[in-house]
């Protein structure tokens, strides 16, 4: 026998089943603790049900009750402002018959964005050791002589079948995925 069947209440007690933290049962409780009472003290919420009503139903009074009480989402409140994604400079290397796509410095980036924005056709990056030809899309050193590589300037990648490193797509098809991004 548990604690909830020890005595039976006389017509004026009646007894109370709450889900607190340790699950004590309070023993003496008036009926205005049948209406869906919530207490915030501490982190659990209590909701009392009295023992001779049947549980399950007023159960499932209570989560339609308490669904039907939700406020909508504000969403005037809760609309962030995200800025638009930037197009980030990369170069490609060859090594081992492969060609790798390396994103430039943050520092290069900032620095080719602004020479882009102001048509400039060569600016130096990676501390002045190479030149970058932007009407060529191309990236020569400037110290020794080595075939110059292609550069490009993405927003979008994607990674080849059996591939680890994701590859800029070409200018064109970026801006293809924008076009049809925005319908």
């Amino acid at each position: 026998m548990n604690n909830n069947e020890a005595t039976t209440p006389s017509k004026h007690e009646k007894r109370f089943v709450s889900n607190t933290p340790h699950g004590s049962p309070n023993e003496k409780s008036n009926s205005r603790q049948l209406n869906n009472q919530n207490t915030t003290s501490g982190s659990a919420s209590m909701i009392s049900i009295p023992m001779d009503v049947d549980a399950e139903q007023t159960v499932a009074d209570l989560t339609v009750t308490s669904a039907a009480n939700l406020n909508p989402m504000n969403t005037e409140l809760e609309r962030h402002d995200y800025s638009p994604i930037q197009p980030y400079w990369f170069y490609s290397k060859k090594s081992q018959g492969r060609m790798t796509w390396i994103p430039f410095s943050l520092t290069d980036v900032r620095r080719l964005d602004e020479a882009y924005a102001q048509n400039r056709a060569v600016i130096a990056t990676n501390g002045n050791r190479y030149d970058v030809n932007l009407v060529e899309r191309t990236r020569t050193p400037v110290y020794w002589t080595d075939e110059p590589n292609e550069i490009r300037r993405s927003k979008w990648f994607y990674l080849p079948e059996n591939d680890s490193r994701f590859i800029p797509f070409d200018e064109k098809m970026n801006e293809i995925l924008e076009v049809y991004n925005e319908d």
